[in-house]
């Protein structure tokens, strides 16, 4: 059963929660899905300015054991990540490019990946990237 207009469903404990009523509701024990703006965070998606270098960090979540950060990036074609050689993040790296074309490459292979697709990379995975048309790609950065 939906809640009525305005108000939200806490999952746990399970309780209504009328509009403009704060209550408990923030507590960390909840895990809430209350969409107003008192804890919604609403970014407006930026790519980088030139001179801000290829990326850009929206925002960074660290709470208790996890940290998660997301950003944007802008390719130019031809560019390639890194220059030389192949990289690894420590964290888990997911990509979704929102415009263009880049050849992902690992020890295993390489794939071209467009507009839509999502490239999703381990921890410690070795990977490199040659841009074949300007990129716009949205990253996530997630570790335990």
């Amino acid at each position: 059963m939906a809640p009525p207009r305005g108000w939200c469903m806490t999952r746990t404990p399970r309780k209504l929660i009328p509009p403009g009523d704060d209550g408990d509701a923030f507590s960390p024990s909840l895990t809430t899905i209350r969409i107003q703006a008192k804890i919604m965070n609403v970014l407006q998606l930026q790519y980088p300015e030139p001179e801000d270098g290829h990326l850009k960090q929206l925002l960074e979540i660290k709470e208790g054991t996890v940290h998660c950060r997301m950003g944007t990036v802008y390719l130019p074609k031809g560019a390639r990540l890194p220059a030389e050689g192949m990289k690894a993040n420590p964290e888990h790296e997911i990509s979704l490019v929102m415009a263009g074309r880049i050849k992902a490459i690992t020890k295993d292979g390489e794939r071209i990946v467009g507009t839509g697709e999502i490239v999703q990379f381990a921890p410690g995975e070795m990977q490199a990237g040659e841009v074949l048309e300007d990129c716009q790609i949205v990253w996530v950065l997630l570790d335990r």
